[in-house]
């Protein structure tokens, strides 16, 4: 009995696999160029006011963080003008 024997009537043959391979899920189809950004100002459009809230939020606790911080250095400026004309 050979090995081919052995196996049974249920699989398919190797040159038949490859010759017809099992349904695709079309979300394993690789998408037009397009249709990824139209995708995401989809859920831009559906999420708006989360999207606001957080930015605020977080523009907000920036502006705090930075005024609240001691400065640095000062900078001085003399500005020397001529009245000799």
């Amino acid at each position: 009995m050979s090995f081919r024997e052995q196996l049974p009537a249920t699989l398919p043959s190797r040159r038949s696999a490859l010759a017809f391979p099992a349904a695709v899920h079309p979300s394993d189809m690789p998408s037009p160029p397009g249709d990824r950004l139209r995708q995401l100002l989809a859920v831009l459009r559906r999420r708006w006011l989360a999207f606001a809230i957080v930015f605020v939020t977080v523009v907000t606790g920036i502006l705090i963080y930075t005024l609240r911080q001691t400065p640095q250095y000062i900078a001085t400026a003399t500005l020397l003008v001529n009245s000799r004309i």
